[in-house]
């Protein structure tokens, strides 16, 4: 591949520097998402959303789903970790609208409410719910009522 007429190397840049995000709604959509493997050796789909309102236009934020995880030890931590996951791939299915999609790809350009928060420790954006484009206002008012939100709680051994 030629490589004639990108930029100059630069000492200043930084590989995969990505700013978090504040907490907040956003319309975003997904742009790629495919399968990875952790450290570990279990699979994950990896899915990389773009904000596409607001001043934040354009910022990316990446959401793992550990739907293959496995702890060998801890068959209990394998289930809640998958279980999370699972619930978190169903509400991108209803957010989507593709209730019975045969690969990740086919979420690809489809834009859904998300809500970002950012991790105890405050080093990473993670997506809290999705909810089809339009329930803004609907989420904002269950909230106000103090009511819960489905999302993606966390017990405390993945913060």
């Amino acid at each position: 591949m030629n490589l004639q007429g990108t930029s100059q190397y630069d000492p200043n840049m930084q590989e995969n520097e990505f700013e978090l995000l504040p907490v907040g709604d956003y319309v975003a959509m997904i742009t790629n998402s495919e399968i990875k493997q952790s450290k570990s050796g279990a699979n994950y789909l990896s899915i990389k959303w773009e904000v596409l309102q607001g001043a934040l236009k354009g910022k990316i934020i990446l959401e793992n789903l550990n739907l293959w995880y496995s702890d060998p030890g801890d068959p209990q931590k394998t289930q809640t970790v998958i279980n999370i996951s699972q619930r978190a791939l169903n509400a991108i299915k209803g957010a989507t609208g593709i209730l019975n999609p045969q690969d990740s790809a086919e979420f690809h350009g489809k834009a859904c409410l998300i809500k970002v928060g950012i991790t105890k420790d405050g080093q990473f954006n993670n997506i809290k719910s999705h909810s089809p484009v339009g329930q803004e206002n609907q989420q904002n008012q269950q909230e106000q009522q103090g009511q819960h939100v489905q999302g993606n709680d966390k017990p405390a051994f993945m913060s």
